[in-house]
């Protein structure tokens, strides 16, 4: 099952945090410095992606993570606007898991592949215009 934004709710994290509470007869406090929304992929959007960016780059190029980020992103404020979907191009070199670390060493081959993406995603929801 897909993580909605529901789970993300500080209320719904609390309520969770208060009946583990209870069940263990602890206390536990929880602090939310600074929340910022989960990115939650426009499921209609995300159909459009996957086939534009299959038809550019090939079926073996393209991969569905099984396991999402549980991370958030400034990203997150605009899907609470307007359709959005977050994709990822392989900008990563392999050697590192995280892209917000000082050691970050793109692959630049990245860009053509974004590129391509881009032009199939554009091409697919054009024509799927009336």
């Amino acid at each position: 099952d897909a993580i909605g934004p529901q789970v993300w709710n500080p209320l719904c994290i609390l309520n969770i945090v208060n009946e583990i509470s209870k069940k263990y007869q602890t206390q536990i406090d929880v602090e939310f410095p600074y929340n910022v929304p989960a990115v939650i992929n426009d499921p209609d959007l995300t159909e459009i992606i996957i086939k534009g960016a299959t038809k550019k780059l090939g079926q073996e190029n393209i991969e569905i993570l099984k396991n999402s980020s549980l991370g958030s992103d400034d990203f997150g404020f605009y899907v609470n606007n307007v359709p959005c979907a977050y994709i990822r191009i392989g900008s990563s070199n392999g050697k590192i898991k995280d892209l917000h670390v000082t050691d970050f060493d793109v692959d630049e081959r990245c860009i053509i592949t974004g590129l391509k993406s881009i032009a199939g995603i554009i091409t697919n929801y054009f024509n799927l215009k009336p």
